[in-house]
């Protein structure tokens, strides 16, 4: 998936993060490496296993 095709909301993880916020599945997420536009850095997002609604953690490794 190109990165322009991703819709991943940007959420705050304040303390610990296991649980999805639109669906409360609570046993983790998916993980995404999703190239940035200048080809350098990876967005790491998070995806649902329940909904698969996306999430962007706004980091780059």
């Amino acid at each position: 998936m190109a990165a322009d095709d991703t819709r991943a909301e940007p959420i705050e993880v304040a303390g610990e993060l296991h649980a999805c916020p639109r669906c409360d599945y609570t046993n983790g997420f998916h993980v995404a490496f999703v190239r940035e536009a200048d080809g350098d850095a990876l967005r790491l997002e998070l995806i649902c296993p329940s909904c698969s609604a996306r999430f962007n953690l706004n980091r780059c490794i």
